[in-house]
């Protein structure tokens, strides 16, 4: 976390309160620009315990969630103490490496097998032989696709053998750049917090530069994949973030966005205390109609939106405490039992998945793929 003189606050603050992050007001949707909004909740920081009381609106015209007032630009830092996941370095999945193997475990051969049929599907020039064909008809499986590549989310996996260039922002510890790295993208991270920045580049043994998306000296037009998972909701101003991701991109390069979903199932059964608002980190989540109609504006064109469920669970709704609510404080008994299982990554992805049969898209996260080319 950047670090912050307490000798520097104005004088609008006291000493004792400089932990407190200021707040300004917005007055309109930082997504549609719209000034008709209703106050949807206010909370506390009941993962991280910052101090105060945080608002959040609802646009009336795109559904926008958004924080107003706002954490001023200068004291987001404090919403980060030490102990931010984004220094995790646990679980890293060990190195970059594009053709680890997995023949130490039960199967593993026949695993390996099947891995190399699927991505060989999916790469290779048309064969006559048996593998070939079997790895055709699983590569149209998505299920099959990101268990081949490792469980990695199916828009971020390189469809063509050869380098090409993936730009990570906000890539926080790494983890997701030692997973780009290792299916195959030359891949690059952006990240503001210094700390996190250099586990990154010890994890990753990739470039990491150090600076925001509008600031930092990376090139324009260079990348084949500029991935934002779980950062758009931080960002003070998304549209411009848009645009800037739009000049990154190659002529033929896509963006993805990851990011939690305000009309999803947990969203709806958690209601305030939903871990995807995480109040006061997250400053703007928009529903998936109101991220297409910006980017279109923003020099982006949307090429597939759907919804997943892969960030929250075991821990979809938090108590009014500073630590999330995990099975071991879930009380006993029946009503305990239910939260806990209702609360479980696997409960909310096979309800999502049912809810996708039925038309509703109700997953935990929204995943957006975008292209330039908006008007």
């Amino acid at each position: 976390m950047l670090a912050r003189d307490p000798g520097a606050i104005g004088p609008e603050r006291n000493s004792e309160d400089w932990a407190r992050p200021r707040l300004t007001a917005i007055g309109s949707c930082p997504i549609c620009r719209a000034c008709d909004s209703r106050i949807f909740f206010h909370s506390p920081d009941l993962l991280h315990g910052v101090p105060g009381e945080f608002i959040y609106r609802r646009c009336s015209s795109c559904r926008t969630v958004f924080q107003d007032p706002r954490v001023v630009a200068e004291d987001i830092p404090l919403c980060y103490p030490g102990t931010y996941y984004t220094h995790a370095t646990c679980d890293m999945g060990g190195g970059s490496g594009g053709d680890q193997h997995i023949s130490g475990r039960r199967f593993g051969w026949l695993r390996n097998r099947l891995r190399e049929a699927i991505v060989g599907g999916m790469r290779q020039p048309r064969s006559g032989s048996w593998g070939f064909g079997a790895g055709r008809v699983l590569a149209c499986m998505r299920g099959f696709r990101e268990r081949a590549f490792f469980g990695l989310l199916d828009e971020l996996i390189p469809r063509q053998a050869g380098a090409a260039r993936a730009l990570d922002v906000g890539c926080g510890a790494g983890r997701l750049m030692v997973a780009l790295g290792r299916v195959g993208w030359t891949v690059e991270g952006l990240e503001l917090d210094p700390v996190a920045a250099e586990v990154a580049r010890r994890t990753s043994g990739g470039r990491v530069t150090l600076g925001d998306l509008f600031t930092a000296d990376i090139p324009d037009a260079a990348f084949d994949l500029v991935v934002l998972s779980h950062v758009f909701e931080h960002l003070t101003d998304p549209c411009a973030a848009l645009r800037r991701i739009a000049g990154l991109l190659t002529l033929s390069g896509t963006a993805v966005l990851i990011y939690p979903n305000p009309d999803g199932l947990g969203a709806r059964l958690f209601r305030r205390r939903w871990a995807g608002w995480d109040p006061p980190r997250h400053l703007v989540i928009p529903p998936s109609q109101a991220l297409a109609v910006a980017a279109r504006r923003n020099g982006l064109r949307p090429l597939k939106v759907r919804t997943a469920s892969r960030s929250f669970g075991g821990f979809s709704w938090r108590v009014g405490s500073d630590s999330p609510l995990l099975p071991s404080s879930v009380p006993a008994g029946w009503s305990g039992k239910l939260l806990q299982a209702i609360s479980s990554g696997r409960f909310l992805k096979k309800a999502s998945a049912l809810g996708r049969c039925l038309g509703i898209d109700g997953g935990e996260e929204i995943v957006v793929v975008l292209a330039k080319g908006g008007r």
